[in-house]
């Protein structure tokens, strides 16, 4: 905004009200305060008008315009890689990839999502700055993780630490957090439960960067106690949860905490939660679908099962089994929890199998 108060040309203007959109909508987490919508919609706005289309700056407010609705964003980030191709900088190359993958898992197209991943880390070793080659691997996690391919998944979240740790207190964050999130998703517990003290270190370190998972990873490690019975380490990390995460916006809530409530039978705390935690989860989320599942099933709420359940029975991918159980369960159907059963199994989601089990 400072430079834009020294009244640049319009060409430079443009990119500057575009990179401020795309990170006013698509990093959510970096800002002490979330600029409000209008905000964001004023600077996208403006790099529109102020951009000829199929330029550089153009191609940016379209990236934008992904990151602020990637569920209406298939023209825009189709559009986008189209002209940042012909550029042949690698670094806005990645970008339309990266807006390509967050449109394909917005549509629930999470093998096409993996393709674009695997694209952007082919483009990786030619991006000068580490942060941006690191980060290639931070978006191929997620969506790794949301088709349920782990172990290419565990073998990013690697990649990522190796590039990532050394770099900065908040890249070390990041990489802890691949790590954390993997094991929750696994329900490797006790590997949760062992990346505690270096998740503490590190989000004490990181305390003067907002970052969700400065408490994020936190929340998770808890729930790797509570599941294996360590109740007093599981409250004490719950305790330090709440007191990072001073800035509760939506997106920065976390499905751990939800689980964490039902595995103490909370069942007030999990209602509530589930009221804060967005159906579809935030960018850098992959268990809240399922976790709301969960939840819903534990509440008796039954038409909600329904609901949420119907978009990904027919996807296939993490969530999937657990819409099956969902269904399973609130509806008696024995044919279900087999589909489930054998999901789980194949995703190598052994505990997940043995719940299903019990309810069999």
């Amino acid at each position: 905004e400072r430079a834009l108060a020294l009244e640049p040309p319009r060409e430079l203007a443009a990119e500057l009200y575009a990179e401020l959109a795309f990170n006013g909508a698509g990093r959510v987490s970096v800002w002490r305060e979330l600029p409000p919508a209008d905000l964001i919609a004023t600077w996208t706005r403006r790099a529109f008008e102020l951009a000829e289309p199929g330029t550089t700056g153009y191609a940016r407010a379209l990236l934008a315009s992904v990151n602020a609705d990637p569920h209406s964003g298939e023209s825009a980030a189709a559009e986008a890689l189209a002209i940042l191709e012909r550029t042949g900088d690698p670094m806005l190359i990645v970008r339309a990839c990266e807006a390509q993958a967050t449109v394909a898992s917005a549509a629930r197209r999470f093998d096409e999502a993996c393709a674009w991943c695997d694209r952007q880390l082919e483009l990786a070793p030619q991006l000068a700055d580490p942060d941006a080659r690191s980060s290639q691997y931070w978006h191929a996690f997620f969506s790794y993780v949301r088709a349920g391919r782990f172990a290419q998944a565990a073998t990013f979240a690697q990649r990522h630490d190796e590039m990532a740790a050394p770099l900065t207190p908040h890249h070390e964050v990041h990489a802890t957090a691949l790590h954390v999130l993997h094991a929750t998703v696994t329900c490797r517990w006790e590997e949760g439960v062992a990346l505690t003290r270096r998740a503490e270190l590190a989000a004490e370190s990181n305390a003067d960067t907002p970052c969700a998972f400065n408490w994020r990873s936190l929340a998770m490690c808890a729930l790797a106690d509570a599941e294996l019975g360590n109740e007093r380490a599981a409250r004490s990390l719950a305790d330090d949860v709440l007191r990072l995460a001073a800035r509760p916006g939506p997106e920065a809530r976390e499905p751990a905490l939800l689980r964490l409530a039902l595995v103490y039978g909370d069942l007030d705390e999990a209602a509530w939660l589930l009221e804060s935690l967005p159906a579809s989860g935030g960018p850098w989320d992959v268990d809240a679908a399922a976790a709301r599942l969960d939840a819903l099933v534990a509440l008796r709420e039954t038409e909600r099962v329904e609901e949420e359940a119907a978009p990904w029975l027919d996807v296939r991918c993490y969530t999937q089994p657990f819409a099956l159980r969902a269904l399973g369960i609130v509806r008696g159907d024995r044919e279900l929890l087999e589909l489930a059963r054998s999901g789980f199994a194949t995703l190598g989601l052994r505990r997940r199998v043995e719940e299903t089990n019990a309810y069999l």
